[in-house]
């Protein structure tokens, strides 16, 4: 019997179905794949994340315990807690983010397979009823009297070929559908291994939550001991805050006289002058160009104080903060954070700090006990400026940015 081209359409719909099938269970597996990738980018930051946390909150720890060696530096044991318990805070919402990271991968692959696993059901059927029928083909010599009943020559290789496509993309779509669940498959045995790691983070969470807990404790006890001392350690703060205007008041003076030097040497004509502005722009330029990138002004720190006005976290006293503030381990040394010249060596009755000049910007470093360069000295990144001082409240260093007269915030020039 002679296939008219009504029967030929009801053969082609499976092979049709089939190419329908691969195309929408291709779609599934890329948004799948291109998910993941995006979660295991986000899941890798907040690893690194907590890698940096663990790091601060152990160095936090070792200079916890050279504080509490000191009797006399109670103080710098509850500024020491307060940045202790601020890096466990941030480390447990790091956890947490992580573990919701985690659900929402196992939810999304879950979701992935299921809806792979049903295609494949549906393309098996439609797969049986394809070697059912190449089956009864064989058997009847009907792919023989459907190449015969072409009209040419053209026709019948035409049909030859279409049957030949026919076997081989049958195997084709199956094979590639099965790998494509066997991927699946394995994401989900990934994932279900990140159970794993969900629950460990969940241990680790209980942990962080009852240091914390500990530390606040701490810091209540530290309080209580020395209750008795708040008004002279308040005292104490409104001093550092006078002397700070002080320093305040002549960096703005210094930074005055430079611009005001600078200003002169623009409307002189001298070779040498001249150069001296072109120095001064590519400092400007390359300085600005690495916001973000300048390296840390101290070797090792964890920062206690931030930029802006502040209400202590312990005593009634609010601080306005030009810079930022590092606790550090005791014989530190501060560092140049690029390229400069010293503007000016300044010495409070406390401490030394330092001005160096880069351009349009300056660098203030300060709190320090004494100092290793001295005005007008040029310096590279990395240069060491002085040692910085040990104190009531620890070894504390204060670092400040300026551009022109305009205070920057620190953190966002320093590298994190």
């Amino acid at each position: 019997m002679i296939h008219n081209g009504s029967s030929l359409m009801k053969k082609r719909k499976p092979y049709l179905m089939y190419a329908a099938v691969l195309l929408l269970v291709l779609a599934v597996i890329a948004n799948g794949w291109s998910a993941f990738g995006q979660k295991s980018a986000d899941k890798k930051a907040l690893e690194e994340q907590q890698k940096k946390l663990k790091q601060q909150i152990a160095y936090n720890q070792k200079l916890l315990d050279e504080a509490r060696k000191n009797k006399k530096s109670s103080l710098a044991e509850i500024n020491l807690l307060n940045a202790q318990i601020k890096k466990r805070t941030a480390l447990l919402r790091t956890i947490e983010s992580e573990m919701g990271y985690l659900s929402q991968q196992l939810e999304l692959h879950t979701r992935t397979v299921e809806q792979l696993t049903l295609e494949i059901n549906r393309l098996k059927t439609s797969y049986s009823k394809a070697i059912l029928l190449s089956y009864k083909m064989r058997e009847s010599d009907d792919r023989i009297l459907y190449i015969l009943a072409s009209e040419n020559l053209n026709q019948a290789w035409k049909r030859m070929r279409f049957l030949q496509r026919i076997a081989s993309g049958r195997k084709d779509l199956f094979v590639q559908l099965n790998t494509s669940l066997e991927k699946q498959i394995l994401t989900g045995r990934m994932i279900r291994n990140q159970l794993n790691e969900k629950q460990m983070l969940k241990d680790h969470k209980e942990r962080e939550s009852l240091g914390l807990t500990v530390e606040k404790e701490k810091k209540n006890q530290a309080l209580s001991r020395i209750q008795k001392q708040e008004h002279q350690i308040v005292a104490e703060i409104n001093r550092q805050k006078k002397e700070a205007a002080a320093l305040d008041a002549r960096i703005s003076q210094i930074i005055q006289q430079e611009i005001s030097k600078s200003a002169t040497k623009k409307t002189e004509t001298t070779p040498k002058a001249k150069e001296a502005v072109v120095v001064d722009t590519r400092l400007s330029g390359s300085f600005a160009s690495n916001k973000g990138k300048l390296p840390w002004p101290v070797e090792k720190g964890t920062i206690s104080g931030t930029f802006g006005t502040h209400k202590h976290p312990d005593f009634d006293v609010y601080t306005e903060n030009n810079g930022i503030d590092f606790l550090t381990n005791a014989g530190s040394q501060a560092r140049a954070v690029f390229e400069g010249e010293v503007s000016e060596v300044i010495q409070l009755p406390s401490y030394y700090a330092v001005l160096i000049r880069h351009g349009e910007y300056f660098t203030l470093y300060s709190k320090l006990q004494s100092v290793f360069v001295r005005k007008g000295e040029k310096v590279e990144t990395g240069h060491l400026i002085g040692l910085i001082r040990t104190g009531e409240a620890g070894t504390e260093f204060h670092f400040e940015i300026w551009q022109g007269r305009t205070k920057q915030n620190p953190q966002a020039w320093l590298r994190r």
